[in-house]
C-alpha cells in the first residue's frame, strides 16, 4: 500500500464535495466521528471514483495514462536538504543536544512517526494546516497524520502509561515535525523541520517554579554548548497579562485573546498603529485607555524595576513573585542575569499556556551583515501547561507539564547561511587506520579494535594502497586523524588539518597519544568556531 501525504484541509474539502457531508470542526472529533463523516463505506461506488478522479484534478496527481517512467530527482519545496557536510555537522548537534539533555537527567522518548487523526485535531485543529494522509492508488484517507508538534505524542505517551510512570517524568525528544505551512526558506521555516524538546511532567507542579527553571536552564546550556552567538531568553507570565487586561475592564477571554494578538505586534509596529487598531476593534473605549494598556504591555527589562498599575490583583502579584522566584533559581543553575528578561509584550502562545512562558532570541549584532539572526524569530520557545491528558482519558487527572522546544533546523539554518557554523566534514570516524602490507594490516586490525575500545569512531582502511590515497581518502571525508601502522616497531600519527605527526616504536604509546589528542579535537568540533562567533559581534 502506497501512502501520499495532503493537507487535511484539501481531504476534508474533497470529502465535503464528493459525499456531501459536512467535516465539522467547530468542536473536538471523536475517532468515530471522524470515521463516520469521512468514510466511504456506505457510499456508492461512483463517489468512490469521483474521489478519485477528484484528487488527480484539485493536487495534479498524474493520471494513470501520464505516470512518469522514472523517477524525479529534485528537491521538494518546504524541507531541508542538507549537503554530506551539513549532514554530519547536523548529526554532531543532535547528539551534543541529546547529551546535554541527559546531562540534566531528561530521558530519550522514541515516538511513533504517525498520530490519529482525530488525536490530532483535539490539540491542534486545522489552523496547525496538518498533513492528513492518502493511499495513493486511490485517494482514500487513512486515519492517521503527521504530528504538527512534539507536545502531542509526550500527551499520548502520558496517556497510555501514566499508572506505570515514576513522576515527575523528564522527557526529552529530538524527531520530526510537520506544518503545512507557506514555505519561507529565507526565513528558517519549513513544512518539515526538527524539533529539540525537554518536557517535566507532574501531578500538581503550582506552587514551585523549579521545573520551569530547570527546562530553560537546560536549553541555555545547550546552547552554550553549542557556543551559539549571545542570545537572551524573553521571559513572561499569564498572570501578569491576564490581571493588566482584566483591571482595565476586558473581562471577557475572546478579547483579551485579540488584545494579546495585537500587542503582539509591538515588537514591529509603531505603538501608535497598534492603538488605532485597537480602538477600531473596540470603539467604545477611549484612547487615553488603550495608551494605559499599551504602556503596561511594552516594558522590557528587570522584572525588579516593573512598574505595575495601583490596585494590581492578587493573580498578578502572585505572578510576579513566581517570575522573581524563577529568576533567581534560573541564576542558581548556571544561568546569567544578563541572559534572561523581563518582556511584557511576549504574549505569544499566552491562549494556551497556564503559567510562565519563554522565548529565545539571538542578540542583535553590530556587524549588518548579520541582522538575519534578529530576523529569524524564536530559537527556543515554550510554557507552563496543564490539563496537558485530561482530553483524551475523559477525566480530571491533575497532570500539569513544563516545557520548552528548540527549533534545531531553523538555527541550523540560520547559522550556516551566515557562515557562523562551518559544516567541513562528511565521515563520521575521528581516526582512519591505515597500513601497506599483510603484515601491517593485522596490527592495523588489532589498533582499530583498541581504539574503538577507548569510545573513538575508527575507519579501518579496506585495502592496500599507497599512504598518499589512505591520506587522500581521509581529508575527503573530513576525518582529523590519521593512525598509520609503519612497521612492527613504528606507529604514526597524523593531523591532517595541521600536518604535524607522532612516531612512536610501541602500540600502546600511539594509544595514548590518539585519545589525547581526539578527546581535545572532539571537544572543539560540536562547538562553532570562534572567529565566526565573533564576527557577529
Amino acid at each position: 500500500m502506497k501512502l501520499v501525504l495532503y493537507p487535511l484541509a484539501i481531504i476534508s474539502r474533497l470529502y465535503r464535495t464528493v459525499c456531501k457531508t459536512s467535516f465539522r470542526t467547530d468542536k473536538p472529533i471523536t475517532g468515530d466521528y471522524y470515521m463516520s463523516t469521512i468514510s466511504l463505506s456506505n457510499s456508492a461506488s461512483s463517489s468512490s471514483c469521483a474521489l478519485s478522479s477528484t484528487l488527480r484534478e484539485d493536487l495534479s496527481k498524474p493520471s494513470e495514462s501520464k505516470k512518469p517512467k522514472k523517477g524525479q530527482v529534485r528537491s521538494i519545496p518546504g524541507y531541508r536538504d542538507f549537503s554530506l557536510q551539513e549532514e554530519t555537522l547536523f548529526t554532531i548537534w543532535k547528539k551534543a543536544v541529546a547529551s546535554s539533555f541527559e546531562s540534566f537527567g531528561f530521558v530519550p522518548m522514541e515516538p511513533r512517526p504517525v498520530e490519529l487523526v482525530s488525536n490530532l485535531l483535539l490539540k491542534g485543529g486545522l489552523d496547525k494546516e496538518i498533513y492528513g494522509m492518502c493511499r495513493a492508488e486511490d485517494g482514500t484517507p487513512v486515519k492517521v497524520g503527521l504530528p504538527f508538534d512534539r507536545t502531542l505524542p509526550l500527551a499520548l505517551k502520558v496517556a497510555q502509561s501514566m499508572d506505570q510512570m515514576t513522576f515527575p517524568y523528564k522527557r526529552y525528544d529530538i524527531s520530526y515535525s510537520f506544518r503545512g505551512e507557506k514555505a519561507m526558506a529565507s526565513a528558517g521555516r519549513y513544512r518539515g523541520f526538527i524539533q529539540a524538546d525537554v518536557d517535566i511532567i507532574d501531578r500538581n507542579l503550582a506552587g514551585s517554579v523549579t521545573a520551569d527553571a530547570a527546562c530553560y536552564a537546560t536549553v541555555y546550556h545547550t546552547f552554550k554548548r553549542l557556543n551559539f552567538p549571545k542570545f537572551t531568553m524573553h521571559i513572561n507570565h499569564i498572570k501578569i497579562a491576564n490581571a493588566i487586561l482584566k483591571q482595565l475592564g476586558f473581562e471577557n477571554q475572546d478579547d483579551r485573546a485579540k488584545i494579546l494578538h495585537l500587542v503582539d505586534k509591538l515588537d514591529k509596529t509603531p505603538k501608535e498603529e497598534v492603538a488605532k487598531e485597537l480602538l477600531q476593534m473596540f470603539p467604545r473605549r477611549k484612547k487615553a485607555e488603550m495608551d494605559r494598556l499599551l504602556s503596561q504591555f511594552s516594558y522590557v527589562g528587570d522584572i525588579d524595576k516593573a512598574v505595575f498599575e495601583e490596585g494590581l490583583s492578587a493573580e498578578a502579584v502572585a505572578g510576579v513573585k513566581e517570575l522573581d522566584n524563577l529568576f533567581h533559581r534560573l541564576e542558581q543553575l548556571g544561568v546569567p542575569r544578563d541572559s534572561m528578561i523581563y518582556n511584557a509584550r511576549m504574549v505569544r502562545g499566552l491562549n494556551y499556556y497556564t503559567g510562565t512562558v519563554v522565548e529565545t532570541l539571538f542578540d542583535a549584532p553590530s556587524n549588518p551583515e548579520h541582522q538575519y539572526l534578529t530576523k529569524c524569530g524564536s530559537i527556543a520557545s515554550g510554557g507552563r501547561y496543564d490539563k496537558l491528558v485530561d482530553t483524551f482519558v475523559g477525566r480530571a487527572t491533575e497532570i500539569e507539564g513544563v516545557g520548552i522546544s528548540i527549533g534545531l533546523t531553523r538555527v541550523f539554518d540560520v547559522l550556516t547561511s551566515l557562515g557562523i557554523a562551518t559544516p567541513m566534514r562528511i565521515g563520521s570516524a575521528q581516526v582512519l587506520v591505515g597500513h601497506r602490507t599483510e603484515e601491517e594490516e593485522n596490527a592495523a586490525t588489532k589498533a582499530a579494535g583498541k581504539i574503538r575500545e577507548l569510545g573513538i569512531a575508527t575507519d579501518l582502511y579496506t585495502a592496500r594502497k599507497k599512504i598518499k590515497k589512505q591520506f587522500s581518502y581521509a581529508s575527503k571525508l573530513g576525518i582529523p586523524y590519521c593512525f598509520m601502522v609503519m612497521g612492527s616497531k613504528s606507529f604514526v600519527v597524523k593531523n591532517l588539518q595541521t600536518k604535524e605527526q607522532q612516531e612512536y616504536n610501541t602500540m600502546d604509546g600511539a594509544l595514548a597519544y590518539i585519545k589525547k589528542v581526539v578527546e581535545q579535537h572532539l571537544e572543539a568540533s560540536i562547538k562553532i568556531k570562534e572567529e565566526g562567533k565573533e564576527a557577529v559581534k
